[in-house]
């Protein structure tokens, strides 16, 4: 089966399953990228990347009955972590980062996604409101101005680049 195919119904599931819970998933990384640039996932994309934005701590009760949904409905948890990534898989691989809202040295506040030893930094804006992108028919939750925070993580995000590596190449990831 093609993997467009795969990537879209994890996508509407894994949406499903977190909206049912009162979880707000936040498209996110070149799940974003591909749906707004190519109106489709990135050729040879081989998982989506949801955000989601943690205000007061992460309520474990909710996400242990997340969990169960997912397994139910076929995924398999190969990580959760309490620094903020949950992986997990049905055939493709499906990421949840947590967004946590952070003041840097500066006082600046922003928005932190922490993954490989660094962090994303997104302007505040980019959550404190959202945006909405319909793609075949849903709904999906996008940050506000997503030109911006594409702009943000990856540069010239309107020309494929086939070298990008994330996050390293990234102009928003900073190592801690």
């Amino acid at each position: 089966m093609d993997n467009k195919i795969i990537l879209k119904k994890n996508l509407i599931d894994v949406c499903k399953i977190l909206d049912n819970h009162k979880i707000t998933p936040i498209l996110l990384g070149g799940t974003l990228l591909g749906l707004l640039r190519d109106k489709n996932f990135i050729d040879g994309d081989l998982d989506i990347d949801l955000g989601v934005i943690v205000k007061e701590g992460i309520d474990l009760t909710i996400w242990y009955k997340v969990f169960k949904n997912l397994e139910n409905a076929e995924f398999t948890i190969r990580r959760a972590s309490s620094r903020g990534v949950i992986t997990f898989d049905r055939g493709y691989g499906c990421d949840i980062w947590w967004i946590n809202k952070k003041w840097d040295q500066n006082k600046m506040l922003y928005y932190g996604v922490y993954a490989w030893n660094g962090e994303f930094r997104y302007p505040a804006e980019n959550f404190d409101n959202l945006d909405t992108l319909v793609w075949e028919g849903k709904k999906y939750n996008i940050p506000y101005n997503p030109e911006l925070h594409l702009q943000c993580e990856y540069g010239d995000w309107k020309t494929p680049n086939p070298n990008f590596k994330q996050p390293h190449d990234s102009p928003c990831f900073k190592i801690l």
